[in-house]
Parts: C-alpha cells; structure tokens; sequence
C-alpha cells in the first residue's frame, strides 16, 4: 500500500503543487484546508488526493490531519497572522510551527519537510520576523529529533 502524506496548506500556492507532485508519485495524499469545499479543494478530490478540513490554530485538527501520515509537508503563514502587529504574528507563527512539530514526534510521523527560511537575525543582526520565525521552528524540529528536510522557496 502506497505511503500516506499529509500536506498542510494543500490549496495554497505551495501545497497544492506538492499534492499533485505526490499523487503523480503514487503516494496517497491527505490534503489539508480551511475550506475542503472550495473549488481547488474539490480539484484536489478529483486528482484523487484526500481532502479534510484542518487550520494550524487549531491543534486537534492538526492531530487529526496527522494521524497515520508516513511523512508532512507544512508552512506556516506569517502574514495571515500579521494583523497589525508584527510580534504577535512572529510569535503565534512560532507557537503553530512548533505544535505541528510536536504532533508529528508524537504520532511517528518518518519525514517532515518544512518549509523554512534563513535566521536574518543570526545572519546581520536584524530581525526579520517572518524569516525568523520560520527559523526558529526549523530548528526547533532539528531539537526534539523530527527527521526533516527543509527548503527554502526564493519566490513562489
């Protein structure tokens, strides 16, 4: 039986290429959205992927999306979160980061690929907060022993 991967953000710009990558791979694919009704999600049903309703705020739904997966794609989205405050959006893209982490050690996801981006406060002293907190997460799965690949998409 073919691999399950959970694909969080699956109808966005960078998730829903992976699925269809994945699909066309032959592994099934647990595709995860806000809106599992929406037009690209019903696309995505109909290229075969599974689609379920999930949002990173909510850590139940985040279980659920992750139970029995083989291996997660995630990103988090700094700028949903951003509002009007750059410090609470750096920090509760952190807090969602890490707990999609700590799902997937305790479920025994084998491979997460994390979509991260460089530390520009180690790096020129600057905090860049929607870097950054994609940094910290990344390294935060390097702690706690997620075995991980990361990529770092310039533009998309």
């Amino acid at each position: 039986m073919a691999r399950l991967i959970t694909v969080f953000g699956a109808t966005g710009a960078q998730g829903g290429p992976i699925v269809h990558s994945l699909l066309e791979g032959g592994f099934r694919v647990r595709g995860v959205s806000r809106n599992p009704d929406s037009d690209k999600a019903k696309a995505l049903i109909a290229a075969g992927a599974e689609v379920v309703k999930g949002d990173l705020g909510n850590i139940l739904s985040v279980e659920a999306a992750v139970k029995g997966a083989y291996g997660v794609f995630y990103v988090t989205n700094f700028w949903e979160l951003f509002g009007r405050d750059q410090k609470t959006a750096y920090d509760k893209e952190i807090e969602q980061g890490k707990a999609v982490a700590d799902v997937c050690k305790r479920e025994g996801v084998k491979h997460v690929v994390y979509s991260a981006l460089d530390a520009v406060k180690e790096q020129i002293g600057t905090l860049c907060p929607h870097f950054d907190s994609k940094a910290v997460v990344d390294k935060y799965l390097d702690e706690i022993g997620v075995p991980k690949t990361s990529v770092r998409y310039p533009f998309y």
